[in-house]
This record gives C-alpha cells, structure tokens and sequence, in this order.
C-alpha cells in the first residue's frame, strides 16, 4: 500500500489525490499482486499527505512539532 501510495505522491505531491479521492487514484498506483482495493495508505502521515497535499503535511507536521514543543516546556517550567 505504501509503495503505490508513494508513486501516486511522486505524480501528485502538490495537491494529493483531493479530500476522499484517494480509492480512485490508488487504483491507478496498486501493484499488480497486492489483492485490496483499499480506501487510505494505512499510514497516518501519507494519508495526509495524499489526501491534502504537501501543504496539508508540513501544517501537520508543524502541528505536532508545536504540541511537542509545547509539551516539553511545559515539563521543565514545573517544579
């Protein structure tokens, strides 16, 4: 799943497949003895990156880099 969801980020990275169009354009990506016509990557960060968009995983990851970022500052502050 992963690797036809990368073929279809080397395609698409801009802009991904589109909110809920992932199904159709793996179809076109699935490798030829994978058996599942799958709806999501099975992988959080690719399905967002190929749901959203490369702009759409950067504000994801800046996301999850503030909460930690907040979460370990809020650690050192305690006494």
């Amino acid at each position: 799943y992963w690797q036809s969801t990368l073929a279809l980020l080397r395609d698409h990275p801009w802009l991904g497949a589109g909110l809920g169009n992932f199904r159709p354009h793996y179809l076109q990506y699935k490798l030829p003895e994978s058996s599942e016509e799958i709806v999501d990557p099975h992988n959080f960060l690719l399905d967002v990156w190929a749901n959203a968009g490369l702009p759409g995983f950067l504000l994801l990851l800046g996301l999850l880099a503030a909460v930690l970022r907040s979460l370990s500052g809020s650690k050192q502050q305690q006494p």
